[in-house]
């Protein structure tokens, strides 16, 4: 008996061994590139962000959108757009055709910077963003804007989190970052309901797992409680981002929309519709709520009524992080993207 237990110990420990050294060639071959962690900026690093919060504080730019009157017979129109970090050239291209739009403002849905730091909020997006002011822009909080514990976030726009109206319409901002607990759950569902018969649009970064085909990248903590909300209350758009592409889809009679095309690298999972650097328009027109996309395809705008369903199953493909590593390393060595 005491044979048999010995020779089970040596198997399973011959078994470990051999797991790790299975782990550790991984790791040599294929080793893990993470950034390091961020500190807790200086209050002289803080105060660099302080001209930009002027101007992009929540609270200042929902001022300025409320000077603006609502004509119920004309309506109005805003613009979404997400995930504008790591290309340049296309966030400045689709920032630039969006100042050209007739909409009341826009609505960045997260992942704004690369990494939330001080310096890529300076250097990568108001080095952009304030060249052109015409427009007032509201954000949403992605992944790549935390930071070190959403402070610099905070510092420039003041809230993460918030709710107002507009003429016939409600607007509920979210911080989907970290999934959603029961005191989020709430505050949305007291949001929601101030909604009343206008028509009510919510506006997060990451996505909810229940859409199965957006599962592979999205929040699942309150996942399913949001979604019997967003029924409930009948929410007419949700907006996310996260996912580098635009798709679409119907859960419970609320439309579902991921706009993540605003310049970061593109997801492959969602057709020659999907898979394209883009924003969209949406119009409130009384009773009706439209939207368009508008596409960056070759160098040219193309405007197109909404809709894309179209998807592969991810487990065919990468995965995002190795898609974006991939294709990263792709535009950092002048290699032309697909």
């Amino acid at each position: 008996m005491n044979l048999k237990i010995k020779i089970v110990k040596n198997c399973i420990e011959s078994l470990f061994l051999i797991v790790c050294l299975i782990v550790l060639a991984d790791l040599i071959v294929n080793p893990r590139v993470s950034d390091p962690p961020l500190v807790k900026p200086t209050k002289a690093e803080l105060a660099k962000l302080d001209p930009f919060r002027e101007r992009y504080h929540v609270d200042r730019v929902l001022d300025r959108i409320h000077t603006v009157p609502f004509e119920s017979e004309k309506g109005f129109s805003f613009a979404v757009w997400a995930d504008i970090q790591s290309h340049p050239e296309v966030f400045d291209r689709l920032w630039r055709e969006i100042q050209k739009e007739n909409v009341l403002f826009v609505i960045t849905v997260g992942d704004l910077v690369d990494r939330g730091e001080v310096s890529l909020w300076l250097s990568d997006f108001f080095a952009i963003i304030d060249l052109h002011r015409d427009i007032p822009l509201l954000p949403v909080i992605g992944n790549h804007d935390v930071g070190y514990k959403k402070v610099e976030f905070t510092r420039i726009f003041g809230r993460r989190e918030y709710a107002f109206d507009y003429g016939n319409a409600r607007f509920v901002v979210v911080d989907s970052v970290d999934g959603l607990g029961w005191m989020q759950l709430r505050w949305i569902k007291r949001e929601l309901a101030k909604a009343g018969e206008k028509h009510p649009f919510v506006f997060a970064h990451k996505p909810p797992t229940v859409i199965k085909k957006w599962a592979y990248h999205s929040f699942s903590k309150g996942a399913d409680a949001f979604c019997d909300l967003l029924s409930t209350y009948r929410v007419d758009n949700a907006f996310f981002g996260h996912i580098h592409a635009y798709s679409t889809a119907k859960h419970d009679g609320v439309e579902y929309v991921v706009s993540g095309g605003g310049g970061g690298v593109l997801h492959n999972r969602y057709g020659p519709m999907g898979n394209v650097h883009h924003y969209c328009v949406v119009t409130v027109k009384g009773d009706e709520v439209s939207h368009q996309v508008v596409r960056l395809i070759d160098g040219q705008m193309q405007r197109s009524s909404a809709g894309n369903e179209f998807y592969q199953d991810p487990s065919t493909l990468p995965l995002p992080e190795q898609e974006y590593d991939a294709k990263k390393a792709d535009m950092e060595t002048g290699v032309k993207e697909n």
